[in-house]
């Protein structure tokens, strides 16, 4: 007892004192973790953590040194499971809790109890035999004659001119200059994303985009005639480059986007029951067949598979973009939605056994978590998960 009393204040002092190796941040991490089932444990490292510095006297900027020493981020997450009535937080700065995760330990505390020096001795932590990264920064870029380059974050990358257009990447971003000359004809490239994968690009006319996992864009080198077309599989968030006199366009299916100058993400994934269409800033119409849709900021036109109705309601445009910023932002999802956007980013596969969990879970959590630590998440919801190679087994 009073070994596991003197090595926990250890691994504390080195954590204030920013001298905390990392196998001691997981050190310390399994303990709190291991807190979250035991009371006493928790009192005692309450305790043990207010004689360094109580919580809620602790400056702002000390609480996001500390906290993001041992998280790959500071952001907060919230996840509320209805069907559990289940409430977890997830916070650097917090007067009442705070969680940390470090290399897929998580630690909760609470609000403050008395001081309790009682604890229990647990068991080992298990190391991970089974583990997947968190996608990354690459695609596949097509160019006019079928050739075909592979994209990631190298510093400086020189691409074969297409038409007069001039073709680089740079530190994970494509770009199209095409001011070296009128373009005679129309040239196009496309870009793509496999499950697992992520990218950007700037379009000739300045118009900025990013491709989530599992998505394309098909594009003109530059633009020439009276619009500018593009289409897109998957989903594709974009930032367009204002030109009054040649109106932007992005074709999605049966379905076809016409702005002036906005920002708009489309999810377009032929999984998804819907196509959504969200408006960030500006003014967006949508038309499908003979109907159209026009747009504020956060409202989202809705088309289901296989209709001609367009449905407008209001929306979360940040929420909708989340995954640019690098996050799963999830707003009353069910079980089923969040694992096709796992599966599409940590190229999984999932498989029920027996009923699909139900209930919704509202929340965010970082993209760039190894799988692992996302799951040991959903799994504080109740969502059983078994990994086996690359197929994710949930059990009700």
């Amino acid at each position: 007892m009073e070994e596991l009393d003197e090595r926990i204040y250890y691994l504390m002092d080195r954590l204030f004192n920013n001298s905390c190796t990392q196998a001691e941040k997981e050190e310390l991490a399994y303990w709190i973790e291991k807190a979250q089932d035991d009371t006493k444990l928790r009192r005692y490292l309450s305790d043990m953590w207010n004689r360094f510095e109580p919580l809620e006297d602790m400056a702002e900027e000390k609480a996001n040194h500390l906290f993001s020493s041992v998280t790959r981020t500071n952001r907060s997450a919230i996840l509320q499971s209805k069907s559990k009535n289940r409430y977890l937080l997830f916070s650097g700065i917090a007067a009442a809790c705070i969680l940390i995760i470090a290399s897929g330990a998580y630690i909760f505390s609470y609000r403050q109890s008395p001081p309790n020096t009682s604890h229990t001795i647990v068991d080992k932590p298990q190391s991970l035999v089974n583990d997947i990264a968190p996608g990354q920064f690459k695609a596949m870029l097509t160019l006019s004659d079928g050739s075909q380059v592979v994209l990631d974050t190298v510093q400086h990358q020189i691409i074969s001119p297409e038409g007069t257009a001039q073709v680089n990447n740079s530190n994970g971003h494509l770009y199209y200059n095409s001011s070296a000359g009128k373009q005679e004809k129309t040239v196009y490239n496309i870009l793509t994303t496999n499950r697992g994968e992520q990218y950007s690009m700037t379009l000739a006319d300045g118009t900025k985009l990013w491709l989530n996992a599992a998505s394309s864009v098909r594009f003109p080198v530059a633009f020439t005639g009276g619009y500018r077309d593009v289409e897109i599989t998957g989903e594709v968030y974009f930032e367009v480059t204002s030109n009054k006199e040649k109106p932007f366009r992005v074709k999605a299916g049966d379905e076809q986007i016409e702005v002036l100058g906005t920002h708009f993400n489309i999810n377009a994934y032929s999984d998804e029951p819907f196509v959504r269409t969200t408006l960030i800033e500006g003014s967006v119409k949508v038309n499908l067949g003979s109907s159209s849709a026009l747009l504020k900021p956060n409202e989202q036109a809705l088309v289901k598979n296989g209709s001609t109705k367009i449905n407008v309601s209001p929306a979360d445009g940040q929420a909708a973009i989340a995954w640019k910023s690098g996050y799963f932002k999830l707003t009353n999802s069910e079980v089923s939605d969040i694992m096709r956007q796992i599966a599409r980013w940590y190229d999984i596969e999932v498989v029920y056994k027996g009923n699909i969990p139900s209930g919704t879970i509202s929340g965010e959590v970082p993209r760039n978590l190894n799988l692992s630590e996302v799951l040991k998440v959903l799994e504080l919801s109740d969502v059983r998960c078994q990994l086996e190679g690359k197929t994710l087994i949930i059990t009700n």
